[in-house]
């Protein structure tokens, strides 16, 4: 039973580790950035980072022209 407890456990962590990740998704780090913070460090720091984090800067789109 302890080894089914643990992979349980695991699989939890897991899951609860997924929501900061899919909050940062359009972030800096993107959604694998924040699931591995959440993850090493843990899911409550994982999405203190996602709320401290800038969003990506626009690259302006080459090969479209202004129309006047």
């Amino acid at each position: 039973m302890p080894i089914l407890n643990s992979i349980v456990f695991s699989a939890l962590y897991l899951l609860i580790c997924v929501p900061p990740a899919f909050f940062g998704r359009h972030r800096k780090w993107g959604f694998w950035g924040y699931f591995w913070a959440s993850l090493l460090m843990s899911p409550i720091v994982g999405l203190l980072f996602v709320l401290a984090s800038d969003k990506p800067k626009r690259r302006p789109q080459v090969g479209r022209k202004v129309q006047s």
